[in-house]
């Protein structure tokens, strides 16, 4: 039991005791509860105290009663420690996945705004690929788009817009290094897009589970206008929670 309280920021022994018992006052009382809505183990304690306490009128007297109280105690004991190892894995895992969840909410394709799109069967043959690339990407069909952009890419590798579509196609498709290569070329490319092309290179970094790199590159979308700057605050805020 003592590995339950040995953290310095959790509850001792003795303020768990007072807590399940009533003997603190309204302040500390409401200093204990407000520890308890974030500390998981905490609670586990708390829960498994309050069983013991509950559970020790019942006992049964035979004729062995020190031992019949001894294992019905160290049951109680496993349940508290196994509660409490329960709640940190699951603690752990939801902070692991806290990045995916936050990319779903977040993500959504920019619009295509190539005017010179489609299959021209007249159009110089890596100008239409790139036709045939931005085709597959505004049908969602990002896998059969990368070919395509690849092989434009080879010769007009300083089509930012082009480079944009491909990083977040990428992005899309979980190639996460590749994404953060081509979005970080796209934002030198296209000053005028430069705040686009950092939201999707946000999000290749939080999808990668780098949140700090997403946060660096966030802070700066809060001194721009327009709508990132909004997404920049939502994102930058729930980041923050999380932490």
């Amino acid at each position: 039991m003592k590995a339950i309280f040995s953290h310095s920021s959790c509850l001792s022994k003795q303020s768990v005791s007072n807590y399940v018992n009533g003997r603190l006052s309204p302040e500390k009382r409401f200093e204990v509860e407000n520890h308890l809505l974030d500390c998981a183990l905490c609670r586990a304690a708390v829960e498994g105290y309050a069983l013991t306490r509950e559970e020790a009128p019942n006992i049964s007297v035979g004729p062995t009663p020190r031992k019949s109280t001894r294992w019905r105690k160290a049951l109680l004991l496993l349940c508290v420690i196994g509660g409490a190892a329960a709640a940190i894995w699951y603690a752990r895992s939801q902070r692991a996945q806290q990045p995916e969840i936050l990319y779903t909410r977040f993500f959504a394709p920019a619009a295509n705004t190539f005017l010179a799109q489609g299959r021209n069967a007249g159009a110089e043959p890596a100008r239409a690929e790139r036709g045939i690339a931005l085709d597959y990407y505004d049908e969602g069909r990002y896998a059969a788009a990368l070919p395509h952009f690849t092989r434009y890419l080879e010769q007009y590798g300083q089509d930012g817009e082009a480079l944009l579509y491909f990083g977040i196609a990428q992005l899309a498709l979980r190639q996460l290094p590749e994404a953060v290569h081509s979005l970080s070329a796209a934002a030198e490319l296209l000053p005028e897009r430069n705040a686009e092309a950092n939201w999707y290179l946000t999000l290749a970094h939080l999808r990668n589970g780098d949140t700090e790199a997403a946060k660096k590159i966030l802070r700066p979308l809060l001194e721009t206008q327009g709508a990132y700057r909004q997404k920049a605050e939502d994102l930058l805020r729930d980041l923050e929670k999380f932490d």
